[in-house]
């Protein structure tokens, strides 16, 4: 499912940069594409690249994409979104793990966060990475108190589904990697939507 919401957001990027050419009165070409590339795009590289996905929009249309720095490096939220899509589509799955976000003694039902804005900055503050443990095993050996530490009877352990794809993405929990791909396309359709209107 979550790769499947990474496709509709990466899709409407894509009828994004297909409303961009139409409003400014030309035809979208097979190249036509909302440019997201893995080097600068302003390297000789893969200035090209983007150059051929943008023909037919509008001058201020490429250059508010081109302030958004989408390439790896640039703007690693669009960057992730893109790789992610990609390797789901080429590889079938995400990899995917058990990661451990919160230790406590409070009773779990009062940590527990629905609103979706403070659940990501939670996750994002208090996730724990346990170095060479991912994804977690059966047996594993999570935290060690250190001598004459207070007892805890009590504790709780709040565990995230996670993502880890090398070259893309360190571990992450994968409500925090959505919730931040949502809000970085919904600001950029809200943001061009001037561009759908005027070209």
């Amino acid at each position: 499912m979550l790769a499947d919401a990474f496709q509709n957001l990466r899709t409407a990027l894509e009828y994004l940069a297909h409303g961009l050419v139409v409003a400014n009165k030309r035809t979208p070409t097979r190249e036509t594409s909302f440019p997201i590339l893995k080097g600068d795009i302003d390297s000789k590289l893969y200035s090209p690249a983007f150059d051929g996905k943008v023909v037919g929009m509008g001058d201020k249309a490429i250059e508010a994409i081109k302030r958004l720095k989408p390439y790896k490096g640039g703007n690693n939220v669009l960057y992730r979104l893109h790789a992610l899509n990609n390797r789901d589509k080429h590889r079938l799955l995400l990899a995917g793990g058990s990661a451990i976000s919160v230790f406590t003694d409070e009773p779990l039902d009062e940590q527990i966060i629905l609103d979706p804005e403070k659940l990501e900055q939670a996750l994002t503050n208090r996730f724990l990475r346990i170095p060479g443990a991912f994804p977690l095993y059966e047996g594993q050996e999570i935290l060690i108190d250190p001598p004459l530490a207070e007892p805890h009877e009590n504790v709780t352990l709040f565990g995230e589904v996670a993502i880890n794809e090398p070259e893309i993405v360190e571990p992450i929990p994968l409500i925090v990697a959505l919730l931040q791909s949502r809000r970085c396309v919904w600001k950029i359709l809200w943001d061009f939507g001037e561009y759908l209107r005027h070209g």
